[in-house]
């Protein structure tokens, strides 16, 4: 699918006048309509420092939920490539326009079937996500900003499982995959089936991969066997074998649901950046 005209026309005044005049400490904020979701969604982008003086192509790192998480991985993004822990980015944070919107539109948007036992019809349209991501919003932050083909995905909990869904049917979309707290359990852990389908048909999963887990989430009472299923996750993908996969798995001790993400962002960047041996 092409990008329509008028997807074109309700971000170029914000993105073509701002481009130029954006500094590189001030996220640009703008609406893009998806006609393949068929919704509006708010996209924050931060450039990094010194962009408007270079002529560099940067990776672009995409983050769901930006709502909640946006300005974390901005400004973490930032001060971990001025220290040279990792390369400058762009960072794309896909959100919503409000934030009892993004409650009920991430279970829509991010989970790749529908779970009974949560009783919400909404949910389950993670292939129209995707979708939106490949052919309407990559497109465009590529024609409007310098980035290079280094594409990189974070997301936490049910942006997990969007991000796992994505790695084991378009594993291509993103060359590293930042995967914090999975809700591997939704929809009876539906996951590890996806898992099994990709290794029946493929012999190699070429990607760089962090997963993480939250020391104490497998005991808070609202969250349901996260480290377990991590770990299990990595002992399926490690036997495996997959030549171009590049994995990585922690348990953060002592970090919790609410607070697990700034954690795994810090750690999960260096770990996805650091140097094959």
């Amino acid at each position: 699918m092409q990008l329509h005209g008028y997807l074109a026309l309700i971000l170029l005044l914000p993105f073509t006048g701002a481009t130029a005049q954006q500094t590189d400490s001030v996220p640009l904020i703008s609406y893009l309509h998806s006609t393949i979701v068929g919704d509006d969604y708010t996209i924050s982008i931060a450039l990094p420092a010194g962009y408007n003086t270079s002529h560099s192509s940067y990776p672009v790192l995409y983050v769901t939920d930006a709502n909640s998480n946006f300005t974390t991985a901005a400004q973490m993004t930032r001060r971990m490539s001025q220290d040279g822990k990792i390369p400058s980015m762009i960072v794309i944070g896909i959100g919503y326009r409000t934030d009892s919107l993004a409650r009920i539109l991430r279970l829509r948007d991010m989970t790749p079937d529908h779970d009974p036992s949560l009783r919400r019809s909404h949910a389950g349209r993670s292939s129209y996500f995707l979708q939106f991501i490949k052919e309407e919003l990559m497109p465009f932050v590529r024609q409007h900003y310098r980035t290079s083909p280094d594409a990189v995905y974070a997301g936490m909990a049910i942006g997990g499982v969007f991000g796992l869904y994505v790695l084991f049917h378009e594993p291509e979309t993103f060359h590293r995959y930042l995967i914090a707290s999975p809700s591997i359990w939704y929809d009876s852990s539906v996951l590890f089936k996806y898992e099994q389908q990709y290794a029946r048909t493929h012999h190699d999963l070429p990607a760089r991969l962090y997963l993480s887990a939250g020391g104490r989430e497998e005991t808070e009472a609202n969250f349901t066997r996260m480290e377990t299923n991590v770990k299990r996750l990595d002992d399926l993908l490690a036997h495996r074998h997959y030549p171009g996969l590049q994995l990585r798995t922690q348990v953060l001790d002592g970090e919790t649901h609410s607070s697990v993400f700034p954690a795994a962002l810090n750690k999960g960047l260096r770990a996805l950046y650091t140097k094959e041996r």
